[in-house]
């Protein structure tokens, strides 16, 4: 379906929730993250060879979730992340926000949220089920399924060529040349992408020339809106040539 225009997903309000929920993801369904926690509270010298080797396995299999998420890449079945976590111990009542960010930069929603989303085309993008568990306590904190949103479906639309003034060049990753995202609303005016965004195949995607960036279709901008969402997003429409 043929949109009439998109939307850049700005993560802004997500970014400042970081001080308020402190929680990481772990890594597995098998809660090999409460060992690591226990290993982390072991002193260097005091650990064996064995634990030594567990806490590098579990290091290199965040790492592989972490570049593959910053990627915009399908995570494997095999190490998908089941588990959100606190270290600091939480009431049994908490209501987390609707749509948040924690540790790693990761994205996590509620059911409500991860709704609209399954309404929408996600194409390869994943909504990962996972639980909230308490380290200080040493169990779950309620009976609510949470979701990880990995947006897995990259287009590139971005036109800094187009774009005055230009904006600033990163790096360059399989050879795509990186730009820094827009930090506010009127900087984001001046950024250029193709109409051909109008057709893109799925309601939410990442740019690979803009780190970090997601956009959304006008059909999800709407079931957002129609679920009173768009008060917790920032939502910037995308100039187009």
């Amino acid at each position: 379906m043929d949109n009439h225009k998109i939307f850049h997903l700005d993560l802004g309000k997500q970014r400042n929730q970081y001080a308020r929920y402190v929680y990481d993801l772990g890594f597995t369904g098998k809660k090999d993250f409460v060992y690591f926690f226990y290993l982390n509270q072991i002193k260097k010298e005091d650990r064996t060879e064995q634990q030594i080797r567990s806490m590098k396995n579990y290091v290199e299999e965040a790492s592989q979730v972490s570049d593959l998420y910053r990627n915009i890449s399908l995570l494997p079945n095999d190490i998908l992340p089941a588990t959100l976590y606190t270290m600091h111990g939480e009431k049994k009542d908490v209501i987390l926000p609707d749509f948040f960010k924690v540790g790693g930069g990761y994205l996590i929603m509620s059911e409500a949220f991860a709704n609209v989303l399954k309404s929408c085309r996600l194409g390869k993008t994943q909504i990962i089920p996972i639980r909230f568990f308490d380290l200080f306590h040493n169990e779950y904190v309620n009976e609510t399924t949470y979701y990880l949103l990995n947006v897995a479906e990259k287009y590139q639309y971005f036109l800094p060529e187009l774009t005055e003034p230009k904006p600033f060049f990163q790096y360059k990753k399989n050879g795509i040349d990186v730009y820094f995202s827009a930090i506010k609303q009127e900087m984001h005016d001046n950024y250029i992408y193709s109409s051909r965004a109008l057709s893109c195949p799925v309601d939410l995607w990442g740019d690979p020339a803009l780190s970090g960036d997601l956009y959304i279709s006008e059909p999800l901008m709407e079931a957002l809106k129609q679920a009173g969402f768009t008060k917790i997003v920032n939502l910037w429409e995308c100039q187009l040539a």
